[in-house]
């Protein structure tokens, strides 16, 4: 990882674990907010995706589905910035997806490590199904509660500070070097 590489990746754990403090301490407010920010880089990253289609994918094999990628994530990033005011149950329950797919990908990444034999599959597995249970506990008992959506929005930053966390750690790993020659 280059020295470029590695700042981007702590700058954006600390602005992970930002958004956490502001979820836990501002709920109301921080939602919106959040959610503003979310659909703004949904939407950045679609047209990022587009304009590479238009550069260099429309070329490569393949290419068509970076430009249906780009046109799904532009499409959530405009639909995302739209509910940030109205519905923030229903956006909620979106961000208690996204982060039970999240688990689903962890997990499958820890499967693909066991058959590659590597030392640390167990840890990406594990923390996909912790993932996908803390997608799924606060919507079967936290919405039945007085403060559900509270209940919801303290677990939901509570994930939020242990990736940014990871993505500290990261940060500061160091790289192998793999020579091929």
């Amino acid at each position: 990882m280059t020295k470029i590489k590695r700042i981007k990746t702590v700058l954006a754990g600390l602005f992970t674990i930002l958004m956490a403090l502001i979820l836990i301490f501002m709920p109301e407010g921080g939602v919106s907010l959040i959610i503003f920010i979310i659909g703004v880089y949904l939407f950045m990253f679609g047209i990022h995706l587009l304009g590479f289609y238009s550069k260099l994918a429309r070329y490569m094999v393949g290419g068509k589905f970076i430009m249906y990628f780009g046109f799904i994530i532009l499409n959530l990033g405009v639909f995302t910035i739209t509910m940030a005011d109205e519905h923030k149950g229903i956006v909620i329950l979106y961000l208690l997806i996204l982060l039970g797919v999240a688990g689903g990908v962890d997990v499958f990444r820890g499967i693909e490590e066991k058959r590659n034999a590597d030392k640390t599959w167990f840890a990406k597995f594990a923390w996909g199904l912790i993932e996908i249970i803390l997608a799924i506990l606060p919507v079967v008992f936290g919405f039945r509660s007085n403060g559900g959506e509270r209940v919801v929005i303290v677990v939901f930053a509570l994930v939020l500070v242990y990736k940014g966390v990871w993505k500290i750690i990261d940060g500061f790993k160091k790289s192998a070097i793999i020579y091929t020659g």
